[in-house]
């Protein structure tokens, strides 16, 4: 049962695992083989195994995470080569007229630059070349980030926009607290009515038991059997 469990468990992994990684890209038209774009490319062996698994590299074919052309965005794909090597002091792209990898150099980097010749399998190990600001690789001197945006101030647009979702969030939560607190004191207020009133009516039953029951015709120690008996 255990096993069975865990197995369970271990599929469901698997597969919430490659949803994930299916979400994140996004597939291109255009190559000569099928071509995913993606945020990132992985980090380890591990990832590179799964993401190898997932797209369904065979023994003839083997994944690639490399820049586009224009160095703009990632791709991923399995390219057909068993083993990709590059040479030190480069990177590779891929070109979508021909679908073929060409290389860039890096000597120019500030640093990350391979020193050594590697395999495409191995691209986590040198980021520098997987690295993309606007359409460069982001050592390269005068590339700047994607996410580098100068200061513009903020529009009346944006502030009415962010004075909406303010409103939209902050109105309700007033609306529950004001509802709260009107209910808490409406029940304090009729529960300490029926309490008040419970102790009145206490207070009167006490009163009312505490008075001393007279008969309707007492004797009267002026009148004896005897004075009655005469009478007659």
């Amino acid at each position: 049962m255990d096993f069975l469990r865990t197995s369970w468990i271990a599929a469901l992994g698997a597969f919430l695992s490659s949803f994930l990684l299916l979400y994140e890209c996004s597939k291109l038209d255009g190559y000569n083989f099928t071509v995913w774009t993606t945020t990132s490319c992985p980090k380890n062996k591990k990832e590179w195994d799964d993401r190898s698994s997932l797209f369904n590299c065979n023994h003839e074919s083997s994944l690639a995470c490399l820049p586009n052309e224009n160095y703009t965005e990632l791709l991923e794909f399995c390219y057909p080569l068993q083993i990709i090597l590059i040479q030190k002091g480069i990177c590779l792209y891929l070109r979508k007229d021909d679908s073929k990898l060409y290389w860039y150099n890096c000597s120019h980097f500030q640093q990350g630059c391979p020193q050594e010749n590697y395999k495409a399998s191995t691209i986590y190990e040198h980021l520098s070349c997987v690295s993309l600001g606007r359409g460069c690789f982001l050592q390269e001197p005068s590339c700047k980030s994607v996410t580098e945006k100068p200061f513009q101030g903020t529009s009346s647009n944006e502030l009415a926009t962010y004075s909406s979702i303010w409103v939209m969030i902050v109105a309700p939560l007033l609306t529950i607290f004001f509802i709260s607190v009107v209910a808490t004191l409406l029940f304090l207020f009729f529960r300490r009515r029926k309490l008040k009133a419970r102790k009145n009516n206490d207070e009167d039953a006490e009163t009312s038991g505490g008075v001393e029951q007279q008969p309707l015709l007492g004797p009267n120690p002026d009148i004896n059997s005897k004075d009655l008996l005469m009478d007659f």
